[in-house]
C-alpha cells in the first residue's frame, strides 16, 4: 500500500504542502498503517529545511532513507517525502507500519514554534 492520498488529505486540512520528486514510489510497500508516529529531527534551528529534507529521504550513514513520510517545517509546512514505509523507528518492524512525522526541532530546549503544535 501507498499513502499517494496524503498531499489531497493535508491540503483539505488546510495545510501548506511541498511534494519533492519520487515521493509517492519512495520507501517500501506497506501492509497496514497501525499508527502515528511523531518524531524530531534533532536538527538545530540553523539547518535548513532543504538540508533536513535530504536526510529525511536520503537517511544517515547508520540509517537509510527514507525517515519518515512527512518532514514538518518551523513554519506549518509539510514536505512529503514518501509514500511508502520508512524508517522513522530503525530497522526494526515496530511502528515501522505507521505514519512518521519529523518535526524539525532540536529536541532539547528549541522551542516548539505553534504552527507545527
Amino acid at each position: 500500500m501507498r499513502l499517494t492520498w496524503l498531499a489531497d488529505v493535508l491540503r483539505a486540512a488546510g495545510l501548506t504542502v511541498v511534494e519533492h520528486d519520487g515521493w509517492q514510489s519512495r520507501g517500501k510497500d506497506l501492509d497496514r498503517v497501525d499508527a502515528v508516529v511523531c518524531h524530531h529531527t534533532a536538527s538545530g534551528p540553523r539547518t535548513s529545511d532543504a538540508a533536513n529534507v535530504r536526510v529525511l529521504t536520503d537517511g544517515r550513514p547508520d540509517l537509510p532513507g527514507p525517515l519518515s513520510q512527512l518532514g514538518l517545517r518551523r513554519t506549518g509546512v509539510v514536505d512529503l517525502i514518501a509514500a511508502g514505509r520508512c524508517n522513522h523507528n530503525g530497522y526494526g518492524t515496530w511502528g515501522n507500519q505507521s505514519v512518521g512525522i519529523e518535526a524539525y526541532n532540536d529536541g532539547v530546549g528549541e522551542p516548539w514554534p505553534a504552527a507545527q503544535v
